[in-house]
């Protein structure tokens, strides 16, 4: 959905897509989660992701950037405060100014924030490991990261389908899932 024609439909449309398809109170963050929060908790790491869904958070992720925003950071549009996502599951308005409440994510036609374009530039010019896992790399603005990666880091990719990579790269065509369980960190 692009951003315009949400805030011109933003009446509950948008708001109840984002409740019935988007957020799942159920869901637990993963081996991956789990064992790349650990090397970020050891200030080994930092995780960029296109994930929305706050699991890294729930993982304890110490360096993270949420590219694409976070659907539980929730603030009003209005005044700009931030909220407690569960008053937006309650309602979509501000109880305190009547301003719509909306989640902190990136729609279509939306722009990264500046913040997190710094901190991914920052983290790929400093890593002499990039890994990749679980994504196509095939969406910019955020696939265009690889441009800033430190030319003396390794790239590492972990995908089930194999990827077309502009940089030199190992390719571990697996389950990212199965991966990682079987990768030891210390």
């Amino acid at each position: 959905w692009s951003k315009s024609y949400c805030i011109s439909n933003w009446c509950g449309g948008f708001h109840n897509y984002c409740k019935q398809n988007l957020y799942f109170p159920d869901a637990r963050p993963n081996v991956i989660h789990e064992k790349q929060a650990a090397l970020t908790q050891q200030d080994r790491a930092t995780v960029i992701t296109q994930n929305i869904d706050n699991l890294y958070e729930e993982a304890g992720t110490k360096h993270l950037v949420d590219f694409h925003g976070n659907l539980y950071h929730v603030y009003c549009e209005k005044c700009h405060e931030t909220v407690p996502v569960a008053d937006y599951l309650k309602s979509r308005i501000h109880e305190k100014d009547g301003g719509s409440l909306r989640p902190d994510i990136v729609l279509y036609d939306a722009g990264i924030s500046q913040a997190a374009i710094s901190q991914s530039v920052n983290a790929m010019a400093n890593a002499d490991l990039v890994v990749i896992v679980g994504t196509s790399m095939k969406v910019y603005p955020f696939a265009g990261l690889l441009q800033y990666a430190n030319p003396a880091a390794k790239v590492l990719a972990i995908n089930q389908q194999a990827l077309n990579l502009p940089v030199d790269f190992t390719m571990i065509q697996a389950d990212a899932t199965k991966y990682f369980a079987e990768l030891a960190v210390q």
